[in-house]
């Protein structure tokens, strides 16, 4: 095993549709990273900070992540209570509020792949702020108008 980077806390991980760069976030430096990836041979590049959230100005930190069929990264903003999509060059495109301050991951579904799952989470929720967002905790789903990308099978399928 080979060590690649140091890392807070590593979230997000998702590939690009044409599986040449690799993200990944590291929620405690608030960043989005990206490292190039040769398929071929499994091995990555240098990372680079792709997405710097406090330089955005954006509240939480990155969480779960997931790519659409456009190259776009879609994340979690845990403690940001949104989800926020940027463009294959790094460029916030839209801010989709959730109803609770802590969603934590999400991943396309649907027959057309065009259904954003949404999970959240109640963690640092006292019993006022369980009253103030009963949507924590909660699985949520948002249509959107792009779809996503299927998950990729490694290996035996």
């Amino acid at each position: 095993m080979k060590r690649l980077a140091d890392i807070g806390i590593s979230n997000g991980l998702a590939f690009s549709p044409d599986r040449r760069w690799l993200y990944h976030t590291d929620s405690l430096s608030r960043q989005i990273l990206r490292y190039a990836f040769d398929v071929g041979s499994g091995t990555l590049g240098k990372g680079e900070s792709w997405v710097d959230l406090e330089r955005l100005g954006l509240p939480g930190v990155p969480d779960g992540a997931a790519v659409d069929s456009e190259g776009c990264y879609w994340s979690a903003l845990y403690g940001g209570g949104r989800i926020v999509r940027f463009s294959s060059g790094g460029e916030l495109l839209a801010e989709h509020p959730v109803p609770c301050p802590h969603p934590t991951m999400v991943a396309f579904g649907g027959p057309d792949l065009r259904t954003l799952f949404i999970t959240t989470a109640t963690q640092h929720l006292d019993a006022a702020g369980k009253a103030r967002w009963p949507m924590a905790g909660s699985l949520l789903e948002m249509k959107v108008g792009v779809a996503g990308l299927a998950e990729p099978a490694f290996g035996r399928v």
